[in-house]
């Protein structure tokens, strides 16, 4: 009993150290999906930068590959925004790309799980975005450290 409580407390303890070193967006609302997200499908071929607006609308840029051309959709808007579920109305904004639906199923306040299927329903992926802002902290932290560790510190 009395090391279910240390447990406990050391979880408490913890999770407030981490909860303190990390900066939190907003909560997962629509204006709280407002701003820039940047990851890669989850088999790893493609990057995607998507950026919305408080109102839903915005731009998805995908790329297959490294220096494959970037396809553009403009996002018209959001509908069935919930807890941790959005559908994302989007539209090819040239002729290089191909009709897409995109819909979240994981929401959290700096990580959206996306999945993209072609209408056509030849393919589908799963991708994880984060919003830039913290993925670029996180990369300047291993960064530091990186280095840190390079100069000998320890």
């Amino acid at each position: 009993m009395k090391m279910g409580k240390f447990r406990g407390a050391l979880l408490v303890f913890g999770l407030a150290g981490w909860a303190h070193a990390i900066t939190v967006p907003p909560d997962p609302t629509l204006p709280g999906l407002a701003g820039v997200w940047a990851g890669s499908a989850l088999d790893g071929w493609e990057f995607y930068r998507l950026e919305l607006e408080e109102s839903g609308s915005g731009v998805l840029t995908v790329q297959e590959l490294p220096g494959a051309p970037i396809k553009a959709y403009w996002v018209r808007g959001t509908r069935a925004l919930d807890q941790d579920e959005a559908t994302f109305v989007v539209q090819s904004a040239d002729g290089e790309a191909e009709p897409i639906s995109v819909r979240s199923d994981g929401i959290l306040p700096w990580r959206l799980t996306l999945r993209i299927t072609a209408t056509s329903g030849e393919w589908k992926r799963q991708a994880m975005l984060f919003r830039l802002n913290v993925l670029m902290e996180r990369i300047d932290s291993l960064n530091k450290r990186a280095e840190e560790l390079r100069r000998g510190k320890q």
